[in-house]
């Protein structure tokens, strides 16, 4: 693996990222050789051999660690094509389970798609729409990994959603960076 250049590198925390006294715009985890410890940092140029703070990158990491996931909190048939197929979207929970990247269960046939995260970095309740951009922190590409046999099977969708499911990342971009995230083009390879 090519090594991941840092503005800064320091152990990972999320309350950090939201103390953070100068501008980020892509958020990354990767464990270091030199320290055997977990660091966080911002990419500064990727078509580079180098490290800017003399820290290389053994391991690129998912942006966000289980232990910094309270929640996740999902919307189904949110795509214009499956809006046709209900009036209403379908809000679903995950388990924090579902970090870290993963190849995942061979069985079973999962079906996956890809989706967009937004993390919300702080207590929002009663936010109008107009600021709720305000309130994110960044955004990040995520597999919706599902068990259609499980998830068909009942009306509960979490049943389909198994531990270890939800790749997520490699970065998180700042919400700044993102002035209209409805025109963000997701593909799934």
């Amino acid at each position: 693996m090519s090594p991941i250049h840092t503005v800064r590198s320091r152990k990972p925390s999320f309350e950090r990222i939201l103390t953070v006294t100068h501008q980020w715009t892509r958020h990354i985890r990767f464990f270091a050789a030199e320290t055997s410890q977990v660091h966080i940092g911002q990419p500064v140029d990727p078509s580079l051999d180098g490290i800017q703070d003399g820290v290389d990158c053994q391991a690129a990491l998912e942006p966000l660690s289980r232990e910094e996931v309270k929640y996740v909190r999902c919307l189904g048939l949110n795509y214009a094509d499956n809006a046709v197929l209900l009036s209403f979207s379908v809000l679903f929970a995950k388990p924090v389970t579902h970090w870290p990247w993963c190849d995942g269960a061979k069985e079973h046939y999962p079906d996956y798609e890809v989706a967009l995260v937004i993390v919300i970095g702080k207590p929002a309740r009663d936010v109008s729409e107009a600021n709720a951009l305000d309130y994110v922190l960044g955004y990040a590409p995520v597999n919706d990994v599902s068990f259609r046999k499980h998830q068909m099977a009942v009306s509960q969708w979490m049943f389909s959603k198994f531990d270890y499911m939800n790749p997520l990342g490699p970065c998180l971009v700042s919400g700044t960076a993102i002035p209209d995230p409805q025109k963000i083009p997701l593909k799934c390879f």
